[in-house]
């Protein structure tokens, strides 16, 4: 946000419905206020502190003549990201299909370690497979079990 922007007080209240803030991710913006009444001035200053980009989003910049806006975009159908400082989104690897953000579903007959994993591996009996994705929080045996049902005994 840039310049200045006059508000008229009702029963002592302003109201911004279209107040946009114009700083890369992971910055602080302070938004500064000026009221006067005839000679008297109050000011105050308001800092605010703007998200990080996370898993799933890539930091975007637009820029229209002199003025840049910045956004986290998370990734669209097709592509992933698991790391936030990525600049770019991934295209989606071969034996998996992404919906979007972080999310790797990989096809039967491959798996993945883990979540945080990029690497999607060829199992060696394919119907051993599920394929999907590997849900959050889970520990390393069970993670195996979702994309393995040899594992669970089937």
């Amino acid at each position: 946000m840039d310049g200045s922007t006059v508000q008229v007080f009702m029963n002592g209240t302003a109201v911004y419905d279209a107040l946009t803030l114009t700083k890369a991710p992971n910055s602080v913006c302070t938004v500064s206020f000026l009221a006067t009444n005839g000679n008297t001035e109050l000011r105050a200053n308001l800092d605010v502190s703007l998200r990080s980009c996370v898993t799933g989003e890539v930091q975007t910049t637009i820029t229209v003549g002199s003025t840049s806006f910045y956004s986290c975009t998370q990734c669209p159908y097709g592509t992933y990201s698991l790391d936030p400082s990525d600049k770019a989104c991934k295209p989606c690897m071969e034996n998996a299909q992404c919906p979007g953000g972080d999310t790797i579903d990989v096809k039967s007959g491959y798996w993945r370690q883990s979540s945080e994993s990029a690497t999607v591996r060829e199992c060696y009996v394919k119907s051993a497979c599920l394929g999907g994705s590997v849900p959050e929080g889970m520990r390393p045996l069970q993670r195996i079990a979702i994309h393995c049902n040899f594992m669970l005994g089937q």
